[in-house]
């Protein structure tokens, strides 16, 4: 893994969402295979981060998906940060 950490991966995701929001697209949160791709590391990575994070007061950060049923965790499940 490639020195990935929750408050890093929070940080990336919630600035993802922001930037949609400005662009008037709305809250649109990043895929699982986007996250591979930024931290160069594998979906169970990051499954195992969100897992494994303690959260603090100020943040959430979480698992979502957008397709309900044999949704691949690469494609389908998004990043949750806010």
């Amino acid at each position: 893994m490639n020195e990935m950490t929750a408050e890093k991966l929070w940080v990336w995701a919630s600035a993802y969402a922001r930037r949609a929001e400005k662009t008037g697209k709305g809250t649109q949160y990043p895929t699982f295979r986007q996250a591979t791709k930024r931290f160069h590391c594998t979906l169970d990575d990051i499954e195992d981060i969100i897992g494994d994070d303690p959260g603090a007061d100020e943040r959430y950060l979480g698992i979502t998906t957008y397709y309900s049923f044999e949704a691949s965790r690469g494609d389908y499940w998004l990043v949750e940060a806010y």
